[in-house]
């Protein structure tokens, strides 16, 4: 709760110290949309508290879900913060982004019927859709690129160029992890089984529910504290907002000790080679 009190205060929605550049303009918004998943996730226990601690009826894969997001989110974030880029690049990302978006826009209203021929919504989007062209060609990041590369770019079907990995985890612990938080989003069999405490035969696996709901709140943790140490050492005004005391939870809660307990543990369940062990084991607690 502390994590988020204090994500809440350097926050586009607790502060009233808004950003102003466009590198800033926009990490704020991701960290408001990491800020209300957690918040979510904070809703979702608190709901349970008030029925009684039914824990059956905790959404596992709603908090799995919100997880997964933040993961997504935080590379976002990662890839707009990166320190080395110029100014040049970042509006570049900026503008390829913005031409997705603008892409994908065009694309949902066509597929719900919507004719935009002739229409104010047509004339904006089309003036628009211009000017982002207009400033692709003009910027010197761009400019270097292959003309193959270009007119990939300029159909905006990519909203990212080149976005790696922000190496918060070691890539292949990052993927396996992300992997088992999105069976909850797509409803897949792993997802299912994992869905709720009280499971029925048909989806009953050996990956318990309890092993996915300790990731999906150590990641919440994890990633939400990498991002607002990272924003507050961007945004460095913003530390007055934040108490000595907080700032050392914040620090001490940047670490990846229990995510590396949560892979002991499920290192342990799966290669232990006596199955009377295997299932005297408590896979629900660090």
């Amino acid at each position: 709760m502390q994590l988020y009190d204090t994500g809440y205060k350097v926050s586009p929605i607790g502060c009233d110290t808004r950003a102003s550049a466009l590198r800033t303009l926009l990490l704020e918004k991701y960290v408001e949309k990491i800020l209300l998943h957690v918040n979510s996730i904070i809703n979702l226990f608190q709901e349970i508290n008030h029925k009684e601690q039914k824990y059956e009826l905790l959404d596992i894969s709603l908090i799995a879900s919100a997880s997964r997001n933040i993961m997504e989110t935080t590379n976002m974030y990662c890839y707009f913060s990166e320190r080395k880029i110029s100014h040049d690049e970042l509006e570049f990302r900026y503008y390829i982004a913005t031409l997705n978006e603008d892409r994908n826009k065009h694309a949902i209203l066509e597929k719900i019927g919507v004719v935009l021929t002739d229409s104010w919504a047509s004339h904006i989007h089309k003036t628009g859709r211009s000017q982002y062209i207009q400033s692709l060609e003009w910027n010197s990041y761009f400019k270097a690129l292959s003309d193959k590369e270009k007119e990939r770019l300029l159909s905006g079907k990519n909203p990212t160029h080149k976005i790696s990995s922000p190496g918060i985890l070691p890539q292949n612990v990052e993927s396996g992890i992300y992997n088992l938080l999105s069976n909850s989003v797509h409803s897949l069999m792993l997802g299912m089984n994992s869905a709720t405490l009280d499971s029925v035969h048909i989806f009953r696996g050996l990956f318990n529910p309890i092993w996915v709901l300790n990731i999906s709140i150590e990641i919440c943790i994890f990633y939400f504290s990498h991002v607002l140490l990272d924003y507050l050492d961007i945004r460095k005004r913003l530390y007055k907002k934040v108490s000595k005391p907080e700032l050392q939870v914040l620090k001490s809660l940047h670490t990846t000790f229990f995510i590396e307990e949560w892979i002991k543990t499920i290192q342990d369940f799966f290669e232990e080679k006596e199955i009377d062990k295997v299932f005297s084991m408590d896979g629900g607690k660090k």
